[in-house]
């Protein structure tokens, strides 16, 4: 290490003709960071309040700048998450460092989850569920190599069972035909279900199996947040009944 050192002190900055050599430290690709790691302006939060609405969600976040767009949205366990975008790449940079593990709970609320043990707050690593989590938004593509990470696992089984995906955030209007239409232009559909209330009106969810992971992956990644009927479309992979209850 120390010779690698010494050689970069030598060589870093010599002329050769009329190009200078620039040499630094060896990183391997999981320690670089690449330019969008830092360049962003869209940010994803979780564990928000139940209490909070877009108004609480715009004054809290519109503190670090201007907002050009922000969604707040449920996810298949109706816990509240959201996207906010800023003009700049500043605004998004401060407001994750000063918001991520912000504590927002009541005294009351503290008092109850004193009471819950550990393993109960944790949700993301050493992050507790009680504390807001604000980061970069993924891109689509890294969403996207994300949930094929995830198909691949499920793939032997999703090979004879199909794939699930949950999509919330659907029109009243919306039943099976209509939930099929907007899903088929990814692949074959095997089953839908547009859930309906007792006046059989959508109660805003519903499901979508699609043959291969391939097909669903490309689904969530075209559907997920997009405009459907005035409605941002949460689009994921359905979770078993398994893991909901664990």
């Amino acid at each position: 290490e120390e010779a690698a050192k010494q050689a970069i002190e030598r060589v870093n900055g010599m002329q050769i003709g009329e190009k200078t050599v620039e040499v630094t430290k060896f990183l391997k690709r999981g320690d670089r960071t690449s330019p969008a790691v830092t360049n962003f302006t869209n940010i994803y939060i979780k564990n928000i309040p139940e209490s909070w609405t877009d108004s609480e969600l715009s004054s809290n976040f519109g503190t670090f700048g201007t907002i050009t767009s922000f969604c707040l949205l449920q996810d298949a366990q109706e816990r509240k998450f959201a996207f906010v975008n800023y003009d700049s790449t500043e605004p998004a940079q401060k407001a994750v460092a000063e918001m991520d593990k912000k504590d927002y709970r009541t005294d009351e609320q503290k008092e109850e989850d004193a009471k819950k043990d550990d393993d109960e707050k944790k949700e993301e690593g050493d992050h507790p569920s009680y504390l807001l989590y604000v980061t970069r938004a993924q891109s689509k593509s890294e969403r996207a190599a994300e949930l094929r990470s995830k198909s691949v696992q499920q793939e032997a089984p999703a090979r004879a069972q199909g794939v699930n995906l949950y999509v919330k955030n659907l029109d009243e209007s919306t039943d099976d035909v209509a939930l099929k239409e907007l899903f088929e232009p990814f692949g074959n559909v095997t089953s839908v279900a547009a859930m309906k209330d007792e006046r059989a009106r959508c109660k805003g969810f519903g499901f979508v199996c699609f043959q291969s992971p391939d097909e669903a992956t490309k689904a969530v990644t075209e559907m997920h947040l997009k405009v459907v009927k005035g409605k941002p479309l949460y689009v994921g992979l359905a979770e078993k009944r398994e893991a909901r209850q664990e």
